[in-house]
């Protein structure tokens, strides 16, 4: 599915949803992160993805979290596809609090 298809997939399927419009452009983001990536063969799947934004990118967990979300929202809402089990990677949260 190409870039543009996907949006508006996601487009109709959040609109019958009754998404905000800042959860639809964040939404958007993830979608057009994610079909970006798989185009230029950075990951070939969605738990690739997400492999992707802990291990190499260091994201934080809650924004690993919302685009797990995003992705599964439009698997099973825009696709009518059920994403299958992901496993999302566990982020080390042993961070130094500054004093």
């Amino acid at each position: 599915m190409k870039e543009k298809e996907a949006i508006i997939a996601l487009r109709d399927a959040q609109l019958k949803k009754g998404h905000r419009v800042s959860t639809r452009k964040t939404y958007r983001h993830w979608l057009c992160r994610y079909v970006n990536g798989a185009t230029d063969g950075e990951w070939s799947d969605l738990q690739g993805f997400l492999d992707n934004l802990t291990s190499v990118q260091r994201v934080n967990p809650k924004t690993v979290k919302q685009a797990l979300n995003a992705m599964v929202f439009f698997y099973k809402n825009a696709l009518n596809q059920d994403p299958g089990t992901l496993n999302v990677p566990k982020v080390n949260k042993n961070r130094n609090t500054p004093t």
